[in-house]
């Protein structure tokens, strides 16, 4: 585990955007065997995620440590009165995964979705990632729907989790 001095959980900055893509290019690929429209959608969706970004609505997470991007995780409320608030965009960095840096960064983002008062915040991940599912799974999220995809040239098992949140409930 790496300790609070060496790990920081700081806000977007603009250099951010391709240092997200590029490291959901560098692990999804080899764990899902998806095609390079993969990393073109991820970087349009969160181009989309910060142009309509709304302070206080959404939220961008960005975890470093000893100064080096190390991960990321999204809010995005734009949806919230329909489908509600949905985190996205969780990567960490291959070398710094295993040492709780994607807790903290859940963590962050479920602190900010409780002081917001929201009522639920929902997430889609694939089978194949078992560490994310067992992480969101450990912070209480419930898996409620599945759907098997055909996309970035590969078939691919989506489940859909849900976490309620609740009045008085910490992000631990």
């Amino acid at each position: 585990m790496y300790s609070e001095v060496d790990l920081r959980i700081e806000g977007y900055s603009p250099e951010m955007l391709e240092r997200i893509v590029k490291i959901h290019d560098e692990v999804f690929p080899s764990l899902l065997g998806v095609d390079s429209q993969f990393q073109a959608q991820i970087k349009e969706e969160l181009s989309q995620l910060i142009e309509c970004y709304k302070e206080g609505r959404d939220g961008i997470w960005i975890a470093k440590y000893n100064g080096q991007f190390a991960g990321s995780l999204c809010l995005d409320g734009k949806n919230t009165d329909s489908s509600g608030p949905r985190l996205r965009f969780m990567v960490v960095c291959p070398k710094y995964q295993g040492n709780g840096i994607g807790r903290h960064l859940l963590h962050s983002a479920l602190s900010f979705c409780l002081r917001s008062g929201l009522e639920s915040v929902h997430l889609w991940t694939f089978d194949q990632l078992f560490a994310a599912k067992h992480l969101y799974e450990s912070a209480g999220f419930v898996p409620t729907e599945k759907r098997e995809v055909l996309c970035w040239g590969t078939h691919l098992l989506e489940r859909k989790y849900v976490l309620t949140l609740q009045k008085g409930m910490t992000a631990e």
